[in-house]
């Protein structure tokens, strides 16, 4: 047998240096482990710069200017604790902020924030509750990861409260603040007719379940009589909910239709399904008639009827497209709009006389020439009149990004269905295709090919049709993103189940703490639901409250304590400090790997401003100043000139009428 050949010093050399670099990097990752657990924030879990820079200066420092080494017995040791630590920061839950939710931080500029909805806020709770077996993930505005993990949620509801007062009263709020460093605006569902309690019961269907629901009953009237689901108004529009007050306001429409409970024999489901909810009029830029926004930047505008009837699974259809040019004010003004109906008819088309000198006709895009505007005597007046005659109560508006329409019209409407959303090629929902993609691909036509320009009754036409073969085809028909999307909702006829079915589902249980003038609206959605679904407590005080609160913590999957502190704000200095301590309190019961959520919910009626506040508060728009509801998010229909006081102005009253959204997730050992 041959021997083998001796190993050569230097061999021995390369192989002790591989192992002495490999235990330098193992002390070096267990050295800025342990350097970042003490510096980091509590919860963050990815490592800081602080940490790595403090390593940095501390692993220059040498033991009798000799590195340290580790032997065999320390280096497994060492690996051992390095697994382990990263298991451990593996399975813990974390919530981060995702699109939306960016945009509605607190952390940004007042003219650039949006602000989430309360539902936002629920469906997170549900899906830390239960995942896909209660909801779909919050990823509009969130992520909440390894929620299988969260040992328990709680919720402090304060109603009355508003983001101005987190604002003036944050130096006395140093707890709370240090507690939460993830910070929302929430717009207050008291903007929009709606009630804090039912806004956090009442969960909206979506489709499968909708689907699912029609095949256990049948019809929706059988449903609705089980109490499985609800059907939940909101008063943000002045609907009529009777029918002979409704057919005699809606024989003052040229195009009024009668009433019947048949669906269209050509569609193949209920057209009140494309109708944007109000979450998507929100994010699409669409005008609404927010108390705060009608008395500023919409102070112009007009609603297209005083008041609406309920919309149906058979209110007509009407397609909707303007031509817009560039004025001396730099925004758009109208000067061109078509109407078209159902039977593919130009029921209304009429150029239009800017307010403002036109500066630029934008003929390739418009069809507008100047030649074409020396005779019109047209207003926007005028057409705005036309249209309040013209449509029926319970009318549809369709239009491929139909907010900039009604953004150039200075108009209001409550139904709306948008191609550009109910279509989508891509997949990826921010994505949207232009309308002569969507034509070309779904009608094999082509339109938008002109030399002159855009026609407005084609472009009409053509959205209707695409509306027409969508209704024909199926609800899914040209959109990637409705296999079973919780969003797309009724907006003011909406069909919810109850928190507490839905959480059921997931066998789990929810305890709600509030007086009993509070309970009573929770108790109203918790009929039908399952035995031990849901837990009411009654308190009288708010000392009460928190102390069931801290008391259920340890017993309820998710427990709310909901308490209304309209009354108790005559001295703010002692109630904020109240609530600081408070928050302290509660979270000190917060388990690990709790989810702990506080909600100030804005004003339940109109906010008191100072009249230093007053006297900015409303600044007036000169003609064509539009900015879009969502600020920043300004599309190409119109550009506002407001002056940045104005802009200050209108932020600081939203800022009286919306709420703060607190989340965190106790991670601390």
């Amino acid at each position: 047998m041959e021997e083998e050949a001796p190993i050569k010093p230097l061999e021995i050399d390369k192989k002790l240096k591989r192992k002495l670099k490999k235990a330098k990097k193992l002390i070096t990752e267990f050295e800025l482990a342990q350097s970042n657990d003490a510096i980091k924030r509590p919860g963050e879990l990815l490592d800081s710069p602080t940490a790595q820079k403090k390593f940095k200066d501390d692993s220059k420092t040498l033991i009798d200017g000799v590195k340290p080494r580790l032997n065999p017995e320390e280096f497994k040791e060492l690996k051992k604790q390095l697994q382990e630590r990263k298991k451990y920061l593996t399975s813990l839950p974390r919530f981060y902020l995702q699109n939306a939710g960016l945009s509605a931080s607190l952390g940004i500029n007042q003219e650039t924030r949006v602000p989430i909805l309360v539902s936002d806020v629920q469906q997170m709770l549900l899906y830390g509750l239960g995942g896909n077996t209660v909801c779909h993930p919050p990823d509009r505005w969130c992520c909440l990861q390894k929620y299988t993990q969260l040992t328990h949620i709680v919720v402090l509801i304060l109603e009355g409260l508003s983001c101005h007062d987190f604002f003036t009263y944050e130096h006395l709020l140093p707890k709370l603040t240090s507690i939460f460093t993830e910070r929302m605006e929430v717009m207050s569902p008291f903007q929009y007719g709606n009630d804090v309690a039912q806004e956090m019961a009442c969960v909206p269907l979506s489709q499968s379940q909708k689907q699912n629901i029609l095949n256990k009953y049948g019809t929706l009237e059988a449903a609705l009589q089980s109490k499985e689901v609800f059907k939940v108004f909101r008063a943000l529009f002045p609907i009529n909910f009777s029918e002979t007050e409704a057919e005699e306001e809606d024989t003052m429409s040229i195009l009024s239709t009668n009433p019947t409970s048949l669906m269209p024999p050509e569609d193949m489901f209920p057209r009140t399904l494309l109708l944007l909810s109000l979450q998507q009029m929100v994010l699409e830029d669409y005008p609404l008639p927010f108390e705060f926004e009608m008395e500023t930047k919409y102070a112009e505008f007009k609603m297209t009827r005083n008041r609406y009837k309920e919309v149906c699974i058979n209110s007509p259809i009407f397609a909707v497209d303007c031509e817009m040019c560039m004025t001396d004010k730099n925004s758009s003004e109208l000067t061109r709009i078509a109407i078209v109906d159902e039977n593919l008819q130009v029921i209304y088309e009429s150029l239009v006389k800017p307010t403002n000198k036109i500066t630029n006709y934008l003929t390739p895009f418009s069809g507008i020439t100047k030649e074409m505007m020396l005779d019109v005597s047209t207003t926007l007046e005028d057409v705005q009149k036309t249209i309040r005659k013209l449509l029926p109560r319970d009318a549809i508006l369709v239009g491929h990004s139909l907010n900039c329409d009604l953004h150039a019209m200075k108009m209001i409407h409550p139904y709306v269905i948008d191609t550009s959303v109910v279509f989508n090629m891509s997949g990826i929902r921010s994505k949207k295709a232009k309308l002569s993609m969507l034509v070309e691909h779904f009608l094999h036509e082509e339109i938008q090919h002109q030399k002159e320009g855009h026609c407005p009754m084609e472009d009409a036409t053509a959205t209707m049709k695409l509306i027409k073969l969508k209704l024909a085809k199926g609800f899914r028909f040209g959109d990637a993103l409705t296999a079973d999307d919780a969003s797309l909702v009724i907006p003011e006829c909406q069909l919810t189940a109850s928190i507490f079915n839905q959480t059921a589902r997931a066998n789990k249980a929810v305890s709600v703490i509030a007086t009993e003038s509070i309970l009573e609206k929770y108790k109203n959605f918790s009929i039908g639901s399952k035995p031990g679904s849901f837990l009411p407590i009654s308190i009288t005080n708010s000392n009460e409250a928190i102390q069931r609160l801290q008391e259920a913590t340890v017993n309820n999957n998710m427990s709310i304590a909901h308490l209304n502190l309209s009354k108790k704000m005559k001295n703010m200095d002692k109630l904020m400090t109240k609530i600081d301590t408070m928050c302290e309190n509660v979270f000190n019961h917060v388990s690990r790997n709790g989810l702990f959520v506080t909600l100030f919910t804005g004003p339940n009626q109109k906010p008191k401003i100072s009249q230093n506040d007053e006297s900015d508060s409303k600044p007036k728009l000169e003609n064509g100043e539009i900015s879009s509801i969502i600020n920043g998010s300004n599309h190409f229909s119109s550009t506002s000139t407001e002056s940045n006081s104005q802009k200050y102005s209108r932020s600081k009253l939203r800022s009286h009428q919306n709420g703060v959204c607190f989340v965190r997730i106790n991670t601390q050992k």
